[in-house]
Parts: structure tokens; C-alpha cells; sequence
């Protein structure tokens, strides 16, 4: 995929209040005997940041600057079965399938979507977005947290 477009699907889907996802999002690079898994360059990380920083201070109440938010690089391993209830995160998060495969679900105009996930797929979900996931067996997503409060992907009750 292109990195460019990419990039505006990212940013575009941050300013939903839904979870979304790319399909075959994460750009694949085979350099010598490794296998590369690339979410986001940094430099594009930064524009992210700079166009979120109005949405965080409405929602922390108080402006906030770029020097106010904090980043956080996650790694996780479900070892299915797994079955969570709907939660929010007070960050946002892009993550990405790595290994295996399961069911995202989240809240969409008040209706509740079920989308199969697997390795390769991009997970965005924005500050506050409903949702959980589901899986039968192991499942790994690596991605990034970011926002003024980084609580580690803590669950908040929807």
C-alpha cells in the first residue's frame, strides 16, 4: 500500500467516533533475512499528532500543546479463547495484526459491526470509540498509543 494513502486513511479514520479498519494496511518490506511489519513512519506520526491536538483539548478540557502528549509502543498477545466486553481507551490506538486472526467489534451509529481481523489489517480506534474483540486462538497486534494520558490500553466501562 501506498504510504501517502495510507497516511490519510489513518488520519481520516482518527477523526471518526467509530473504530476502523484497513485491510492489508501494514506496508511489508523484506530486507535480507528479516521480515518487516511497518505501521506508520515517524515523521507521519507527527502530523497525526499535530492534527489531534484540538479533539484532546476538547476533551481533557484545557488547551493542550504537542509537548503534552505522550506516546506508548504496545505489543499484544491474546491466547485465545478471548471475549471482552465493549470498553473505551482515553488514548487513541493504531494497531496492527501481526499473527492470527479474530473478530473486531465495535459501535457504529448506534448499531453494533462485526469485522474479521487478521494479519496484515490496520485497527484504528479513536479516543472514546466502543468496542472489543473476540478469537478463538492466538492473536498478536503490535501498535502505538498515544494522547496525554497513556494508561497502557486500560479498559474504561463504555
Amino acid at each position: 500500500m501506498d504510504k501517502e494513502i495510507l497516511l490519510k486513511q489513518v488520519i481520516d479514520a482518527l477523526d471518526l467516533p467509530h473504530c476502523s479498519i484497513i485491510k492489508n494496511g501494514v506496508i511489508i518490506e523484506k530486507p535480507g533475512n528479516s521480515i518487516v511489519h511497518a505501521l506508520i513512519p515517524s515523521p507521519e506520526l507527527e502530523k497525526i499528532m499535530k492534527k489531534l491536538i484540538p479533539s484532546f483539548s476538547k476533551f481533557f478540557k484545557k488547551n493542550l500543546k504537542r509537548s503534552d502528549f505522550r506516546f506508548g509502543i504496545n505489543y499484544v498477545r491474546v491466547e485465545g479463547p478471548l471475549e471482552e466486553e465493549m470498553h473505551v481507551h482515553i488514548s487513541c490506538i493504531i494497531a496492527m495484526v501481526v499473527f492470527g486472526k479474530g473478530i473486531a467489534i465495535y459501535e457504529k451509529d448506534g448499531q453494533e459491526l462485526r469485522e474479521p481481523v487478521e494479519e496484515g489489517d490496520i485497527v484504528i480506534v479513536p479516543q472514546n470509540a466502543p468496542h472489543y474483540f473476540i478469537s478463538e486462538e492466538v492473536v498478536i497486534y503490535a501498535g502505538i498509543e498515544f494522547g496525554p494520558v497513556i494508561d497502557y490500553q486500560k479498559h474504561h466501562k463504555h
